[in-house]
């Protein structure tokens, strides 16, 4: 292999010798708490692998330096040998040891691919480095091990974005499920005993089983609340609920409040066209029959468009409401036949029934 340039990086690749290049802190860089470590692999031929190499060298010196407190520990690099192993990584086996001992809190690297060739290797070193407090970030899958279900995700939100990166199973077949989820988190197994090893620490997964116990004790939705929701409400509180079941009431003990907007002047250009049409065919002999009856038609249609289908809504709503009582819990099936969208905002719910007419409720706590 061709000597490498010695460039602003932390390794040197040369056959045979390897030999660490220690970066100068910058004075003007204050203290940093974390110590982040990069992992690459780099093409075998030697003129891209100079290139390769100087390229993830400066990517994650730069990234690394934009956090102020991060600190620089080491970019580890290895050939890109398809199918090679862990043991046969000199720099990964290098990375792993310095992790061992202390040196670094977390480690970054572009995707699982790079990282390791085989999901034996990858979990494995996961795990170990999972116990030992260290992070792994993967930046192509977007997979951070310190980050899990505790930050609100749903079960199935969680299969839907395993899926999605295409994560694999013990038989390579199967398709996550929100089921599976369950049963996963639900296993103390997973954070480690006699047979099997520590995935997640014992604190977290006690965090996990709080969540999930808040979450199955959380007051499931009313059917007129998730009417709401469907009518444009989203996510929908008690209060919300109490407020559009009092503007509704006060429509049963008030139908007559109920008022068709005035609508605007009917454009009339269609009607007025089709009428000289028909009068000038009626005007001629002889009459041109199919052609007065098709105008005819024309003209009916014409007419019929003019007519304000709000008035006709009105008076069904009217209907409604006065054959309804008032009610104590707000009814789903009402709020379907009589209400066409529902607007949350931060002082005021707006319903526009189905006649266009809107409801304000204000001072919405």
């Amino acid at each position: 292999m061709e000597k490498m340039l010695n460039i602003n990086g932390n390794l040197a690749i040369q056959q045979g010798e390897r030999r660490i290049i220690t970066i100068a802190a910058n004075e003007k860089t204050e203290a940093v708490t974390l110590r982040v470590a990069a992992y690459c692999r780099v093409s075998t031929a030697s003129d891209e692998q100079l290139n390769s190499y100087a390229a993830q060298n400066r990517y994650y010196t730069d990234l690394i330096a934009a956090h102020s407190n991060w600190k620089l520990v080491d970019v580890y690099a290895d050939e890109g040998i398809s199918g090679t192993s862990a043991e046969k990584r000199d720099d990964f086996q290098r990375l792993m040891a310095d992790c061992r001992r202390g040196l670094i809190d977390r480690v970054l690297t572009k995707s699982i691919s790079r990282f390791a060739r085989n999901t034996k290797d990858c979990l494995e070193a996961i795990r170990e480095l999972r116990s030992i407090g260290v992070s792994v970030a993967f930046e192509k899958e977007n997979i951070d091990t310190s980050v899990m279900y505790n930050m609100g995700a749903s079960l199935g939100d969680i299969a839907k974005e395993l899926n999605a990166r295409q994560m694999t199973q013990y038989n390579k077949t199967a398709t996550w499920n929100k089921n599976m989820i369950d049963r996963i988190l639900q296993d103390q197994r997973y954070s480690g005993d006699a047979l099997y090893p520590e995935i997640i620490s014992e604190e977290l997964f006690s965090t996990v089983q709080r969540q999930r116990n808040i979450r199955s004790h959380a007051k499931r939705q009313t059917p007129a609340q998730r009417m709401i929701r469907i009518l444009g409400g989203g996510r929908v509180s008690d209060t919300v609920e109490a407020s559009v079941l009092a503007a509704i009431n006060r429509l049963i003990r008030n139908p007559d409040a109920l008022q068709s907007p005035v609508p605007p002047d009917p454009d009339q250009t269609k009607r007025f066209r089709t009428q000289r049409a028909l009068n000038a065919t009626l005007g001629q002999q002889p009459i041109d029959e199919d052609r007065a009856a098709e105008l005819i038609k024309a003209l009916a249609e014409a007419e019929y468009e003019l007519i304000d289908n709000n008035e006709y809504e009105t008076e069904r709503l009217r209907r409604i409401f006065r054959e309804a009582a008032p009610m104590e819990q707000l009814s789903a099936d009402l709020l379907r036949k009589t209400v066409a969208e529902i607007s949350v905002e931060i002082k005021a719910i707006k319903l526009t029934l189905k006649n266009k007419q809107i409801i304000e409720v204000s001072d919405v706590s």
